[in-house]
């Protein structure tokens, strides 16, 4: 099972306001990218967006998700956010004792930013978006589509809250919409709200950041070991066990999410002093009672969004809600207009170049093409009509060599004769195809 994320709503507030407008396009390139946290070399082929407030952003996209990938310099893992620390007497969150939100790092995502005509959200469509809780969410008579993700408030694999708000006018929290279904985690609290209802099993002082209901939850929720610091297992709190003045019992229990509320997935890891947030949803998205729910994933598409970032207590105030500063623009994402998966078939060297006849053939509306490297090159593998127009890219990069496939559909193609052409260290081919619908 891949991790879960649900990206939510924003404790505290999160604003992304237009007083600096301007539009930067990111591109989505084919490909499948592996949810753990780690964006591996060769990994996440697109170029990237970068925004103000060093957030670097990339997408790719294949026959059945969208991928997204969260890059920013951090130079401390903020994850304490809710969890409950031992003064000596009496536990207490780090709401209380700080008299602020705690540390809690956020990644955050807006898309579909149109108003009910259509129209993108500019200065003089709306004066901000924010969502948040607090009485400032604006819409502008459209909807947006939410993504957030925080590394407090349930793991730092990620929480999906996977919203969306609907001809909201200064409407806040009420604004949202959704099937709740059940989050990634759920508070860790006794009845009167004083303490702890759980702790780790035979370590009440463990000062983790994280406690999974058992080790079965753990594996399930975390297949990659993105979760640092975390107790796979849990016991009821001992109100008469021995602790020390900053003993630290997470705030929340890991468990595994459902409903609309697990429809984006992802995996988030912090080292070397940044977060990379790798997101993943289905293409076709969720609906919901009153029809979609989520942005539409178009091939020949786009869709609009912004974003921003918030780290620990501190950097609340570089927000707009407080007076401060974010980056503000608005993006666009657009996507291929066919899609392909890519697969590394085997682990033999090949002797020779090859390039195989696509199977099945004719087809409808999906092909296989495999193709033999004997060196690692940059390679490119594109369709054309029989006029030699360019009607799709499936390869387009460094891959290594052994034996690729790439799994081609052309559902946004007319029935003909394709021809597609491979091109690698000075070797090419060509074959012909036939699409019949």
């Amino acid at each position: 099972m891949k991790n879960l994320l649900v990206v939510g709503v924003v404790g505290l507030g999160l604003m992304l306001g237009f007083n600096a407008f301007a539009q930067t396009t990111l591109t989505a390139t084919v490909g499948t990218a592996t949810l753990d946290g780690v964006a591996s070399s060769g990994e996440w082929t697109s170029d990237a967006v970068t925004t103000t407030r060093g957030l670097t952003i990339k997408a790719m996209i294949d026959t059945e998700n969208l991928y997204v990938l969260a890059t920013w310099p951090d130079a401390t893992r903020s994850v304490a956010k809710n969890s409950w620390i031992f003064d000596g007497t009496n536990w207490n969150t780090p709401e209380v004792v700080n008299n602020q939100g705690g540390d809690e790092d956020r990644v955050g995502f807006v898309w579909q930013m149109k108003d009910e005509q259509g129209q993108s959200l500019t200065p003089e469509g709306a004066n901000c978006t924010a969502f948040c809780h607090s009485p400032q969410m604006r819409t502008n008579g459209g909807r947006v589509d939410v993504w957030h993700w925080k590394a407090a408030r349930f793991n730092p694999a990620g929480f999906t809250d996977d919203k969306y708000w609907d001809d909201c006018d200064t409407c806040g929290d009420g604004g949202r919409h959704g099937d709740d279904g059940s989050g990634s985690g759920s508070r860790n609290r006794n009845d009167a709200r004083t303490g702890p209802k759980y702790m780790a099993a035979g370590d009440p002082g463990a000062n983790v950041d994280f406690l999974a209901d058992d080790a079965a939850v753990l594996a399930a929720f975390d297949p990659f070991g993105v979760i640092p610091g975390t107790v796979a297992g849990k016991v009821d709190f001992d109100s008469a066990a021995t602790f020390s003045v900053g003993d630290m019992i997470p705030g929340r229990r890991v468990q595994i999410p459902t409903g609309n509320r697990a429809s984006v997935l992802s995996a988030g890891k912090w080292a070397d002093g940044a977060w990379t947030v790798e997101f993943s949803r289905k293409l076709a998205g969720e609906d919901g009672p009153s029809g979609p729910e989520d942005f539409a994933v178009v091939p020949g598409g786009s869709v609009e969004f912004t974003t921003d970032t918030m780290d620990d207590v501190a950097d609340h105030a570089q927000h707009p809600f407080t007076g401060g500063a974010a980056d503000t623009r608005v993006f666009t994402l657009t996507f291929p207009l066919v899609t392909s998966v890519e697969s590394h078939t085997g682990s033999q060297i090949p002797e020779s170049y090859v390039l195989s006849q696509n199977f099945p053939n004719p087809f409808n509306p999906a092909t296989a093409i495999e193709f033999d490297m004997v060196e690692a090159g940059w390679v490119t593998l594109k369709i054309y009509n029989l006029i030699g127009q360019e009607v799709a890219t499936l390869v387009d990069g460094n891959r290594h060599a052994g034996q690729h496939r790439v799994d081609f559909n052309a559902s946004n193609l007319g029935s003909g004769i394709y021809v597609y052409r491979l091109t690698v260290n000075g070797f090419t081919d060509m074959k012909k195809m036939a699409f019949v619908k």
